[in-house]
């Protein structure tokens, strides 16, 4: 996903920009157990802004990047 960042895209006809990598926090450590943060470690996924209104629902899901995915 961190591929997405910096990049317009659409999933299920709601648009949306990808911002930033979103990292776990260390309090995983805690409320899942030791280690669990570093686990996690770059697998936190993507932080997007919003820029459509509309629904997302489970399932097949249709997805389009506005350019190409570095």
């Amino acid at each position: 996903l961190n591929r997405l960042i910096g990049t317009e895209f659409e999933l299920q006809h709601v648009r949306f920009a990808g911002v930033e990598e979103c990292r776990p926090c260390e309090w995983m450590d805690s409320a899942f157990g030791p280690g669990a943060h570093a686990a996690l470690a770059g697998r936190g996924g993507l932080r997007a802004r919003i820029l459509s209104d509309g629904w997302l629902r489970r399932g097949p899901a249709e997805f389009r990047a506005q350019g190409p995915v570095a």
